[in-house]
């Protein structure tokens, strides 16, 4: 016979959720009053977080990450640049790692530009950089060399200075199949270098430091699917927006 299993033995279903570690998304993105003339605007709304690079079919694509990062354990929290400003600025220890998804299209706008550009010129340590350039955008892709040219000028640190995987990340990723797979490559290896760098700066004023990661590479291996085209998982929103 079976031994007799006892409550204390059972998980508790009403006990606290684990600790979900927080991450920070800015989005650059234009809404569908500020499109560069000549730009379609059947991906675009009267939000920024309306924004649908790949296609009614999948949404918006704040929507994705937002579920993608809840199941990768994070709490994700989408907040607008001038929150990135403050904090790249700061000489605090930062909150939560960072990732700035980028449209292309918005750089044609002087001020998204500078922003770009100072993101790149900080490039701290817990910050990464994903752009898209949507294989089925007929318009996209016609222009995807002049497209690239303009990531290529704003984020020069990110592209020079970046792991293989993160170069590919701000060139521009063609599905949102991919996408997906590199927003988690690049949450999981920021989270990384945020515990680190939180653990060098707490070690160097002497205040002490909980046990993080000193080992382990700093970006996961590259994912086995290369662009394509296909639609993430659906979820619900959370907290946070611009």
């Amino acid at each position: 016979m079976p031994e007799p299993v006892t409550l204390a033995g059972l998980d508790d279903a009403f006990a606290d959720p684990p600790f979900a570690s927080p991450l920070h998304i800015t989005v650059l993105a234009p809404t569908e009053e500020q499109l560069p003339v000549g730009r379609d605007n059947t991906r675009y709304g009267p939000r920024v977080d309306d924004w649908r690079p790949y296609g009614q079919a999948v949404g918006p694509l704040v929507e994705q990450m937002e579920a993608l990062a809840r199941n990768l354990g994070f709490e994700p929290t989408v907040l607008p640049f001038h929150k990135t400003q403050a904090e790249l600025r700061s000489t605090e220890i930062p909150t939560a790692p960072w990732i700035l998804v980028v449209d292309p299209w918005a750089l044609e706008n002087p001020r998204m530009a500078s922003q770009a550009r100072e993101f790149d010129r900080a490039r701290r340590p817990w910050t990464a950089v994903l752009s898209t350039l949507a294989g089925d955008d007929l318009q996209t892709k016609e222009q995807s060399d002049r497209l690239r040219g303009l990531l290529a000028a704003n984020f020069p640190r990110f592209l020079s200075e970046g792991r293989a995987g993160e170069q590919e990340a701000v060139r521009g990723l063609a599905g949102a199949d991919v996408f997906t797979r590199w927003f988690g490559e690049l949450a999981e290896a920021t989270k990384i270098r945020y515990l680190r760098y939180i653990h060098s700066q707490l070690s160097r004023s002497g205040t002490g430091a909980r046990d993080v990661p000193e080992s382990g590479a700093d970006l996961p291996g590259r994912p086995v699917a290369g662009r394509d085209d296909g639609a993430s998982s659906d979820g619900r929103r959370v907290e946070g927006r611009p």
